[in-house]
């Protein structure tokens, strides 16, 4: 249990997966209790933690506020919940996919990505419905990238969301080579390929502490 003065009793992590299990009894040691399980149907008994931290993981759950609820019930009635998601507004990377897409497949793709289902925006419609008390404490990070590499590995990482999304493999060299050319054409116009992530900490609470 962790006391909300931040002298933590012990901690106990879990995930739905074995191999990020894997990797983070690595980083803790053995002294830290790992659970395997599903946020969704928390394997732990009503009103045992003070503070539930569950950062950037409620948009890969299809139903967030059965999610919440059942953090709510594990939570003492004291207790709360540090919630973080992204924003879902426009970045800068946007344009340089759109266009990328087009040039590997040869038609136009404006949805790439599935919608999350918790992102900066509709969370505190969501986390209304469950917690009484909700504050948020948005944080936008800013990059100023001055080669392609980072961009294209950041655009990368979302390889297999995209496909799935669209229906279809892509070309990847040719996407690649497309956004290639777009990154460095925004360099040698600005000095540096700027783009920035934004994302919202939401503190929730019952509203019965003092």
């Amino acid at each position: 249990m962790v006391r909300l003065d931040g002298q933590a009793r012990f901690w106990c992590g879990l995930d739905l997966s074995s191999g990020m299990l894997g990797d983070a009894r690595a980083r803790v040691g053995p002294a830290v209790p790992l659970v395997l399980g599903d946020v969704a149907r928390l394997p732990f008994a009503s009103r045992t933690f003070d503070v539930v931290l569950c950062l950037w993981v409620l948009y890969h759950v299809a139903d967030p506020v059965y999610a919440l609820r059942e953090i709510d019930r594990v939570l003492a009635e004291d207790g709360m919940l540090i919630a973080a998601t992204n924003s879902s507004r426009p970045r800068a990377t946007d344009e340089i996919v759109s266009a990328s897409l087009e040039a590997a497949t040869g038609r136009r793709i404006d949805v790439w990505l599935p919608p999350l289902t918790f992102d900066a925006e509709n969370a505190p419609e969501l986390l209304d419905q469950v917690f009484a008390r909700v504050e948020a404490a948005e944080r936008v990070a800013a990059f100023a990238v001055p080669g392609p590499e980072p961009v294209l590995a950041a655009i990368e990482s979302t390889r297999g969301p995209m496909e799935m999304t669209i229906g279809e493999p892509i070309d990847w060299p040719a996407f690649e080579a497309e956004a290639r050319r777009l990154i460095e054409a925004r360099i040698a116009r600005d000095g540096v390929f700027r783009t920035e992530i934004v994302a919202t900490t939401f503190l929730c609470s019952q509203g019965r502490r003092p």
